[in-house]
């Protein structure tokens, strides 16, 4: 890109930044960093490293919107909406000098359409690595939630609905038989229990003279 075109940028950056925030404002904020209030304050040191890119050593090739892993992230439409508004910037220079005086030499079709070329391909490849780097961010931080959190351990689910713990209830008592058999039992332990006397015992007690 040529030293005057560069010149106009520059000196229609107000004008960048005033439609460059109007963009921003149209679009849904999901989080509050996407809030413009809050992007504003990035919107000189971008400027500058675009235009600085721009000057130095262009990129050529127009790549693809660079896209995120994160449906929040707010650099998404920061940098859509800049390369929107420094379009609209280039068209209006280029226009300008198309109807300078002839002391400003006007650009052929070739080179406005390299120009915006350059201000696509570069402004993409810097949106690309600051996007990237965000998403870096997020993919860092841990996830709410978790073993301590009531949801399956991953971070991303409803929370899980945890079974009360069933107590067994205690065994019944068992009622005293009176039944034969209970008697023959209860006897059985008696004898056990030393609490009766043997056959011996009584057959001496009924015949002293044995």
């Amino acid at each position: 890109m040529d030293q005057a075109t560069l010149f106009a940028l520059e000196s229609r950056r107000p004008e960048i930044r005033a439609r460059w925030e109007a963009l921003l404002r149209i679009e849904r904020v999901h989080t509050p960093l996407a809030n413009p209030s809050t992007l504003v304050f990035m919107f000189d040191h971008t400027l500058d490293e675009v235009l600085r890119a721009l000057a130095e050593k262009p990129a050529r090739r127009v790549g693809p919107r660079p896209t995120s892993a994160f449906a929040n992230n707010p650099l998404r439409d920061y940098f859509t909406a800049l390369e929107q508004a420094l379009l609209e910037a280039l068209i209006y220079v280029q226009a300008g000098r198309l109807a300078a005086t002839s002391a400003v030499v006007p650009l052929t079709p070739a080179e406005r359409a390299a120009a915006l070329n350059e201000v696509c391909a570069t402004l993409r490849q810097i949106a690309r690595r600051e996007i990237d780097v965000f998403d870096g961010l997020c993919r860092s931080m841990p996830k709410a939630g978790g073993a301590d959190g009531g949801t399956d351990g991953r971070g991303d689910g409803p929370p899980r609905k945890i079974a009360p713990k069933i107590q067994p209830s205690p065994e019944p008592a068992r009622p005293v038989s009176l039944s034969a058999e209970g008697t023959e039992r209860d006897g059985a332990r008696a004898i056990s229990a030393g609490k009766t006397e043997t056959l011996t015992g009584i057959n001496a007690r009924e015949e002293p003279g044995r």
